[in-house]
C-alpha cells in the first residue's frame, strides 16, 4: 500500500523531495549494480517502473539504468568504467517516472566530463557540430559520414552526434547563414555534450559573404553556449580542411595543383581571406582556451578524397578525417593509437 513521505530525507548524495510513495529500507551500491529495498512490494505494471537513473555525483551526468523488479527489491544495471569501490563512493541514482514510488531528483547539476577523464557511469558525449563536411554533403550513406565512422572508431565509452548544415557560417556574414539560427544549434545544445568538435569557418571566407568583425563576435556567441554552464570542452578546426578549387596552378590551400583532378576553377576570395579566418579562430582559441585541431595538413595531401567538388571529402575522406579526429581524442582519453 502506498505510503505518504512527509519528511526529505538523503541517500546516496541525493535529495528525497515529499510525495506519495514507497519506503526506501536500504541502498547498497556493488560493481555496476545498485540494490534498492522498500518496505513493501512494488506495485501496479513492473514495466512502469523503468524509470530509473544513475550518475556519477563528480560528473552528474543522469544516464538510465535498467531496472529488474522482483517483490519489494529493485536492482539497478548500469555501465561502468571504473572500479567497484569509486563507484560505491561515487555513484547516486534518482527515479524520474510517473508511478509513485520514492522520487530521487538529485542535488547535483549536470557537468561535462573533463577531457582525459572518464565517468564512473555512463559514457563521454561528443558533439560534431559545423557546416556541410560535417553534414556530410554528397555522401548518401549516412552511417559513411565523418562523425558516424568517429563513433564507430571510439567504441562504447562515447557517445558521439551529428549536427552539421550545409552552407553555414561562424559569423552573421548573409540572413539564414549563422550556425546558431539553425536547428541543428538547438539539437547540440540540446545533448549536452561534453566535448563539442567544430568545423565553422571556411564558409565565412568567401568574399561575397566575409565579414571578419561578424565571425569573430558571432562565433564567440556560439563557443560560449556549446561551452555552457557545464564547461564543456569546445575543439576547433584551427586548421580548416583543404579547398582543392581555385585557377590552376596557384597554391593556396592547397588549390588546384594537382594534375589529373578537374576542381573547379573559380576562385570565390576564399584562399585570400583564410588566413585571417583562421587567425580569428585562434584567438578565440586563446580567449576562450578550446584546444585546437589541424583538419587540414594530412588531407591536403590526398584530392582523390576530395573527388566530390574539391571541397567535401568522399566516403573514403570522410573516414580518413574520422581518423584524425579519432587520433587526436586518444592522447586526453588513453586510448590506442590507430596510427
Amino acid at each position: 500500500m502506498l505510503k505518504t513521505f512527509l519528511t526529505s530525507i538523503v541517500l546516496t548524495g541525493c535529495l528525497c523531495s515529499p510525495l506519495m510513495a514507497l519506503s526506501v529500507v536500504d541502498s547498497t551500491t556493488g560493481d555496476k549494480q545498485i540494490t534498492i529495498t522498500f518496505d513493501e512490494s512494488l506495485p501496479g505494471d513492473a514495466a512502469a517502473l523503468q524509470s530509473f537513473e544513475v550518475a556519477d555525483k563528480r560528473y552528474g551526468r543522469f544516464t538510465p539504468a535498467t531496472a529488474t523488479i522482483n517483490g519489494n527489491t529493485v536492482t539497478l544495471s548500469y555501465e561502468s568504467y571504473a572500479t567497484a569501490a569509486e563507484q560505491k563512493a561515487n555513484v547516486v541514482w534518482r527515479y524520474t517516472g510517473s508511478t509513485p514510488v520514492q522520487s530521487y531528483t538529485g542535488s547535483i547539476e549536470f557537468k561535462a566530463v573533463p577531457l582525459g577523464q572518464y565517468p564512473a557511469v555512463g559514457k563521454v558525449v561528443i558533439a560534431c557540430v559545423g557546416d556541410s563536411i560535417t553534414f556530410g554533403y554528397g555522401i548518401r550513406d549516412t552511417q559513411k559520414r565523418y562523425p558516424e565512422t568517429l563513433g564507430r572508431l571510439l567504441g562504447e565509452r562515447f557517445q558521439v552526434g551529428r549536427f552539421g548544415n550545409s552552407g553555414k557560417t561562424a559569423g552573421k556574414c548573409q540572413p539564414g547563414r549563422w550556425y546558431g539560427e539553425q536547428v541543428e544549434y538547438t539539437q547540440a545544445l540540446d545533448f549536452k555534450a561534453d566535448v563539442y568538435i567544430c568545423n565553422l569557418g571556411i564558409n565565412d571566407t568567401s568574399n561575397s559573404w566575409w565579414n571578419p568583425k561578424a565571425s569573430e563576435e558571432d562565433f564567440a556567441t556560439l563557443i560560449e553556449a556549446f561551452q555552457g554552464p557545464q564547461k564543456a570542452t569546445v575543439v576547433l578546426w584551427g586548421k580548416l580542411g583543404p579547398d582543392f578549387r581555385g585557377p590552376p596552378g596557384k597554391k593556396t590551400y592547397p588549390g588546384n595543383v594537382f594534375k589529373g583532378y578537374n576542381f573547379s576553377t573559380r576562385d570565390n576570395g576564399s584562399a585570400a581571406n583564410r588566413p585571417a579566418m583562421e587567425k580569428i579562430i585562434a584567438k578565440l582559441a586563446r580567449k576562450y582556451n578550446c584546444p585546437t585541431m589541424d583538419a587540414y595538413t594530412a588531407m591536403a595531401k590526398e584530392p582523390e578524397l576530395y573527388k566530390v567538388d574539391g571541397l567535401h571529402p568522399t566516403p573514403e575522406g570522410a573516414a580518413k578525417l574520422a581518423l584524425i579526429t579519432y587520433d587526436w581524442l586518444a592522447k586526453p582519453y588513453h586510448l590506442k593509437s590507430k596510427k
